[in-house]
């Protein structure tokens, strides 16, 4: 792809054989900025594992990551937030993210962990927001 540079590191530069040690490898990836917008709105469900096995930097990170799509979504663009624990729940039902972008993101930073996990429940019920 024209454009692009990817690089790649290593925390080594030496591995020796038959030594059992970690290795981290990363790789950065950059490319020109994107000029072509989407053509169409998108509709987007964010199912969030709520339960106690999240607890702490595991849903700390997942209610990031859930912040940034938010953050990101085009007025034009839906989005609704499902989360579930034992039980799954609509936080946010689906909408225009016009006006709403601050409002998703309180929802998001007021998810707290829960009981035990019903994952069927919490796919079910995103994929019954974007059906509707």
């Amino acid at each position: 792809m024209a454009g692009m540079q990817i690089e790649t590191f290593l925390d080594h530069q030496a591995i020796l054989v038959n030594q059992a040690q970690p290795v981290h490898f990363a790789v950065r990836i950059t490319t020109a900025p994107t000029v072509a917008s989407r053509p169409k709105p998108a509709a987007f469900c964010l199912v969030l594992d709520r339960s106690g096995s999240m607890a702490g930097e595991p849903l700390a990170q997942a209610k990031a990551a859930a912040s940034l799509a938010a953050k990101n979504l085009r007025a034009e663009d839906q989005f609704a937030l499902v989360v579930f624990d034992e039980e799954a729940q609509t936080v946010i039902p689906l909408q225009a993210a016009k006006g709403r972008k601050n409002a998703f993101l309180q929802a998001i930073a007021k998810i707290e962990s829960g009981g035990s996990t019903n994952l069927t429940g919490g796919w079910m019920l995103g994929r019954d927001a974007l059906r509707d």
